[in-house]
């Protein structure tokens, strides 16, 4: 017998008795939206005003550190400063891969899954203009690989919603200054 919900709504769901049984507020869970993002209305249909988060990985980089002890001199003011993320990616992408490995060489990640953590190593990366690092765009990678890289997806998403609830990415003790 073929299920009368949509797709979206199946999983929308199937999410909210997941969190509810782990006792997880709608918003510590993040989804990524980029797409068609249908996913928002059934989330919206299913849990009302306090739905999973969207994560939107197309957008630009944020003015959040890249590492709470990663410092530049800022040439305008002639002071030290955290540098952002803004300043060292050219994608919010970019950002959320990279976070990954900044917490992961920091030894604030540790213990990953061999195929998660295969998937992350695999994915290219280049300077661009400006001197910040891109992330190669996802369809180059599947091409490359042979699949999407969606374990390793799955870790920034939470990532980032670690970060938007407080994180800080720093190797602790280990003060590094960049001069840009």
């Amino acid at each position: 017998l073929k299920d009368p919900r949509s797709p979206e709504d199946q999983i929308a769901d199937s999410i909210k008795e997941e969190i509810e049984a782990l006792n997880i507020p709608p918003s510590h869970s993040f989804y990524d939206s980029f797409g068609k993002g249908t996913m928002g209305f059934a989330f919206s249909r299913k849990f009302g005003a306090t739905c999973p988060v969207p994560i939107d990985a197309s957008q630009r980089p944020t003015k959040r550190p890249v590492r709470h002890d990663l410092y530049i001199t800022d040439e305008v003011r002639n002071e030290r400063r955290l540098k952002l993320c803004d300043e060292e990616y050219g994608k919010f992408i970019s950002e959320m891969w990279f976070s990954v490995r900044q917490a992961i060489e920091s030894e604030q990640i540790r213990e990953l899954p061999e195929d998660v953590m295969a998937e992350g190593c695999m994915r290219e990366y280049k300077n661009i203009q400006g001197n910040k690092i891109d992330v190669e765009p996802k369809d180059e990678m599947k091409e490359r690989i042979g699949k999407s890289p969606d374990l390793f997806d799955w870790l920034c998403l939470l990532m980032e919603g670690a970060r938007r609830h407080g994180f800080r990415i720093e190797r602790l003790g280990k003060n590094v200054i960049v001069d840009t």
